[in-house]
């Protein structure tokens, strides 16, 4: 029953990759590499659902090297999950106590002062506060239209 197990879910994987082109980052040769260096099917998932090869957590030829160098798939696993960037991440709540730095208050300076951030960093975000910032947007807009040789008439 295992065994057919793994021959479906190799096949499936195989058929995801091939149907995938490159968006996987997991092609059949590097499937062929694991698998003959002995990694187990719960390492190639876990390299498919952590995205690891695509963000270059760790490449086909390091894991090969772990696996060779005696590492168990439960092991190797959990350093993938570890070293994941899709897992495990909150997402950034922006609420009334977040702001742009161009915003700052003079007790939000004072708690960077008291953090220890340094004066020269200090001093930028308040240099920053004088810039209007749409004046500044509209500045970055038109630089970007001149770069993408648009000429605009602005009469």
């Amino acid at each position: 029953m295992r065994c057919a197990l793994t021959s479906i879910f190799l096949s499936v994987l195989f058929i995801l990759v091939a149907l995938a082109g490159s968006s996987f980052g997991l092609d059949p040769d590097a499937v062929v590499r694991l698998k003959e260096a002995g990694a187990g099917d719960a390492v190639l998932e876990a390299l498919v659902r952590e995205k690891s090869l695509e963000t270059a957590a760790f490449t086909v030829d390091e894991l090969v090297k772990m696996k060779k160098a005696g590492l168990g798939d439960a092991a190797l696993v959990k350093m993938i999950k570890e070293k994941s960037f899709v897992s495990g991440k909150q997402a950034v709540v922006y609420g009334e106590d977040t702001r742009p730095a161009t915003r700052a208050t003079v007790q939000d300076i004072l708690k960077l002062k008291e953090k220890g951030i340094s004066d020269e960093v200090i001093n930028t975000i308040v240099r920053n506060q004088a810039v209007d910032p749409t004046i500044e947007e509209h500045r970055r807009a038109m630089q970007i239209l001149k770069d993408m040789n648009l000429l605009i008439d602005i009469r």
